[in-house]
């Protein structure tokens, strides 16, 4: 019975997660995880900013174990929250509008290697 129920949580949520097409969908997504207060569609869209960024933290921290140097020119101040996170985007995306049609993983790169360098 477990060999079934894992195969199709796992095939459920590759179904129920979405892949940006591009940064525009994230920066909607993100606007909505930084509102205080949301219906539960909403939130549900809000979740995929939260999930998008802890993805990006995972492997931003296996890089920068697995190497010894700073991950991709990004070093993120120790407590930061996914609030602020998300914030420092969605900030960074309203001055480059230009960029949306990109592939979030370009704009994020270039969100945070701005916001948060290695000095």
């Amino acid at each position: 019975m477990i060999r079934i129920i894992i195969p199709a949580a796992f095939v459920f949520s590759l179904w129920s997660t979405p892949s940006y097409a591009s940064s525009e969908e994230l920066i909607k997504a993100c606007r909505l995880y930084t509102q205080p207060s949301l219906s539960l569609q909403d939130a549900w869209t809000a979740s995929h900013c939260y999930s998008y960024f802890n993805g990006y933290w995972d492997a931003w921290t296996t890089a920068q174990a697995k190497s010894q140097l700073d991950a991709g020119g990004i070093c993120f101040p120790s407590g930061v929250s996914w609030q602020q996170i998300a914030r420092v985007y969605i900030n960074w995306s309203d001055k480059h509008p230009e960029l949306w049609h990109r592939d979030p993983w370009e704009t994020v790169l270039s969100a945070f290697t701005e916001a948060f360098p290695c000095t």
